[in-house]
């Protein structure tokens, strides 16, 4: 029939009426040929591509998010991995990044766990000390989903709450049920005494008072002697109580404060002041605070009233006041042994019921000791028998013990202990009709660590199946790593995945150092510790991830020719553990799928040169994945090269390539990229991150274009693009993305706020239009110099927002001394004249001119 056709067409002498009508006959025809599948594009060759995962040579990095495995060499849903807070990399974050030193609470009074709580929706809130501006200052950081690590208004970087000429450390958080941070620390602002401040996040206002107030409360308010070791809880309607040691009277005592809302910071009867709940006429020290269902407190601390050191118990009895756990006015004794007794946790199970564990040397080397309250008998062992249970009793000592409850009441403990030779990691836990035994339910303890090491500092959690999960720090590499073990049932104690032993979370050259460690709602670990490996000391994150429900796999384009593919079979070779793996295959790039069932034909309803799979791995278990082992296409092509007519059908243009962007102004970029078809008859720039068309060259016809001129953008803003090209056939897929920023404006210049001698105070002019992460650097032209961000000279460049810059002091370089172990530099000339200009850049990194420059006299 074609060629009975082909003679038509060739018909010389015919009327040219008589040829209209047989044309018309032709395409008449031509089309039902095509919708019969009689005419097809003309059939090249027969194709395949199979992916073994053992590279990543065709691994789509900006759409696969699941794990492309090439040590395994396999597929298989993010998780069972540590990762960064964003599950964007695996391994670990610095979440500080900061020139000085970060650190969190002192470790000699094992208070670190109180530096990072989570929020509801399970992101962290961080606090620790930070010496970058000179003194420790307190500096807070939180996760904010979609941006990263940043401070409570959303900004990157972190808050300086303390902001002060002064030392400011031992600093402790707490979260209000509107997922609002409270912090208490010591400063010593007033005369370098040291008192206790407070500070909380009020939406819309800032970093304020309890009464919404800016700025910080000073609760302990003596500057005639130092108040210290600061613990904050808050009660049921998210009023904070304070407790903390003080010597104001001569002696160490533990004083508590709370706020009582239309009076202030008050004792526990609501007068205003602060409570002494110790009195005694020895020193009082390391304070330890827990608040009952009433939300009342209940406080621990040490005396060495009697000639050793004692645990000491009071709680708040409402219409008494300060009592035993009886209920009668004064405190207990709960060790009251012939040995020294130190470094108590406390805990209050379900019923409000205290239990201890503490250190003692009575029997003349260090054991951890127990006891709790029983009704009827007062403080006893475990199994209510008058007393304290020694759960270690071994020839080591055993120091620094940590208490956590599972949801029977049982207590679950963890230690130090050195009765191997070196410092190991033990754990034991109550089990009813056995007594304190192994995680196994067998008599005595775990050795969790059990190496060549020193492993020290040990923290527990308990997940929702009461399994502990324990972290340490551990020198058994040669530095201190940190190191995580959890108890997973029929194994024993194992790493996070399930297999025998312990993680490295560290893993690095530096000391890694005091770790904290919170699950979240899921049972995660989220684990925070002290850094050195950038040679200054840093806050490093690192959580585990389960396996998530849902999890992309894509490749590139696995098409070896430029023709065109008309139909393709996928087949998979696959483990799916009762999981679910849907799998897709496009021919334009991705810019539409279509389903696909493993080793059945799928032709494509029109063709295209850019063939690429998509695997969409599902499951319901957290710790089960769908495996892919390797995966096969085998596809057919057309004939055709660079878009056109392939077996009478018009095709696609191919995708333009090698996209680019150069800023041309403050409001302008060009956008240039290579033409790769031959059929396009426009092209279209897209913004990346809406899929919005926000320039194309219709209504003209358009071919071989190089580039895209954007205009009317904001000042040193990022945009993302992506190009395609047009037929009448349609649209071709995207090409690469790029992403630039436009530029910066120049500042106006700086203002002199102060002179004096050996300083200049200065800041940035406001008003230029930059964003407000623009970042400036200020140079001094006489001399040649750079302001660092500590006021001091430098030879490069210091890079900050104007509000880092806020007021600077320029000291500049001169004579040094040291403070605090900290060395500094400063001082100008005085009569010296100085010329200050600033420069500003983009988010790409392209700098401004300098302004003008601003002139003063030292």
């Amino acid at each position: 029939m074609v060629q009975k056709l082909r003679r038509l067409i060739f018909l010389k002498l015919i009327s040219s009426k008589a040829k209209l009508i047989l044309v018309l006959a032709f395409f008449l025809a031509l089309t039902s040929f095509f919708s019969r599948d009689y005419l097809q594009p003309v059939k090249a060759d027969i194709l395949s591509y199979n992916e073994d995962f053992s590279t990543e040579i065709f691994k789509d990095n900006t759409a696969t998010t699941g794990k492309w495995d090439t040590v395994l060499q396999e597929a298989r849903l993010l998780g069972k991995d540590w990762f960064n807070m964003g599950e964007t990399a695996s391994g670990y974050e610095n979440i500080s990044q900061t020139p000085g030193h970060s650190l969190f609470y002192v470790i000699l009074f094992e208070r670190h766990s109180e530096d990072m709580q989570l929020d509801s929706d399970d992101k962290p809130y961080i606090v620790w000390r930070d010496n970058t501006v000179g003194e420790y200052e307190i500096y807070f950081s939180r996760w904010t989903e979609g941006i990263g690590w940043t401070s409570m208004d959303g900004s990157l970087g972190a808050d300086n709450l303390s902001n002060s000429s002064a030392f400011s450390y031992r600093q402790v958080i707490q979260l209000d049920s509107g997922n609002n941070p409270y912090v208490v620390w010591e400063d010593g602002i007033a005369l370098g005494n040291g008192d206790i401040y407070f500070s909380k996040w009020t939406e819309s206002v800032g970093w304020t008072k309890m009464d919404g107030t800016l700025g910080y409360d000073n609760l302990s308010n003596d500057t005639s002697a130092k108040s210290t070791l600061p613990l904050l809880r808050l009660d049921s309607s998210g009023n904070p109580l304070v407790v903390w040691q003080d010597e104001r009277l001569g002696v160490w005592e533990i004083f508590l404060t709370k706020w009582t809302d239309g009076v202030g910071w008050t004792k526990m009867d609501g007068t205003l002041g602060y409570d002494n709940i110790s009195n005694t006429a020895d020193s009082s020290g390391l304070p330890q605070l827990q608040l009952d269902s009433n939300s009342f407190p209940y406080v621990i601390w040490e005396d060495p009233i009697t000639g050793s050191y004692e645990i000491y118990f009071s709680k708040w009895t409402d219409g008494v006041g300060w009592t035993k756990m009886d209920g009668t006015l004064g405190y207990d004794n709960i060790s009251n042994t012939a040995g020294d007794s130190t470094t108590a946790k406390l805990i209050l199970n379900a019923a409000d019921k205290p239990y201890l564990v503490w250190q003692d040397n009575a029997t003349g080397n260090n054991e951890i000791y127990f006891s709790k309250w029983t009704d009827g008998v007062g403080w006893s062992k475990m199994d209510g028998m008058p007393g304290y249970d020694n759960i270690s009793n071994n020839a080591g000592a055993s120091v620094k013990p940590q208490i956590q409850l599972d949801i029977s009441g049982n207590p679950f403990v963890v230690w130090q202990d050195n009765t191997t030779g070196n410092d190991e990691i033990y754990f034991s836990k109550w089990t009813d009709g056995v007594g304190w035994s192994k995680m196994d339910g067998t008599p005595g303890y775990d050795n969790i660590s059990n190496n060549a090491g020193v492993s020290i500092v040990p923290l527990m959690q308990l997940d929702a199946g009461n399994n502990p999960l324990v972290v340490w720090q551990d020198d058994s590499e040669g530095n201190y790593e940190v190191y995580v073990s959890k108890w997973t049932a029929g194994t024993g104690w194992t790493k996070m995945d399930g297999t025998p032993g312990y993680d490295n979370i560290s893993n690095n050259s530096g000391n890694s150092r005091t770790p904290i460690i919170r699950l979240d709602s899921s049972g995660q670990p989220h684990i925070v510790w002290e850094d050195d490996t950038e040679g200054n000391r840093e806050i490093y994150f690192s959580k585990w991830l389960y396996y998530k429900s849902s999890s992309i796999i894509q490749s590139l384009n696995v098409n070896s020719t430029s023709d065109f593919v008309t139909s393709a079979t996928l087949t998979a070779s696959e483990t799916l553990s009762g999981q679910i793996i849907d799998y897709y295959l496009s021919n334009n790039g991705g810019a539409s799928w279509n389903s696909v069932l493993p080793g059945s034909l799928h032709v494509f309803s029109s063709v295209g040169s850019d063939l690429r799979w998509r695997a969409v791995l599902q499951t319901i278990n957290p710790n089960t994945t769908p495996i892919i082992d390797d995966l096969s296409v085998v596809y057919n092509t057309a004939l055709g090269v660079g878009g056109g007519v392939v077996g009478g059908v018009e095709t696609l243009p191919n995708a333009p390539i090698n996209l680019t962007c150069e800023a041309q102004s403050q409001a302008a970029i060009r956008w240039s990229f290579e033409d790769q078809a031959d059929n396009e008859t426009g092209f279209k720039l897209y913004d990346a991150t809406t899929d919005l068309v926000v320039l194309d060259t219709l209504p003209n016809i358009t071919t071989d274009l190089e580039y895209f001129d954007e205009a009317e953008l904001e000042i040193n803003s990022q945009y993302s693009r992506y190009v395609t090209a047009f037929s009448g056939a349609g649209e071709s897929g995207p090409s690469n993305t790029a992403a630039c920023y436009t530029l910066a404006n120049k500042p106006l210049g700086l203002e002199i706020l102060e002179t004096g001698e050996e300083e200049i105070v200065l800041r940035l002019k406001s008003g230029d239009g930059n964003p407000e992460y623009t970042e400036y650097a200020i140079k001094e032209l006489n001399t040649g110099n750079y302001v660092q961000t500590d006021g001091s000279f430098g030879d490069t460049e210091a890079w900050q927002t104007q509000e880092a810059w806020g007021e600077i002091r320029v000291t500049g370089a001169g004579y040094e001394y040291e403070e605090e172990g900290l060395d500094y530099q400063i001082s100008l000339t005085p009569g010296e004249e100085y010329d200050f200009s600033a420069k500003a850049r983009n988010g790409d990194g392209i700098e401004t001119e300098f302004s003008a420059s601003t002139t003063a006299l030292a």
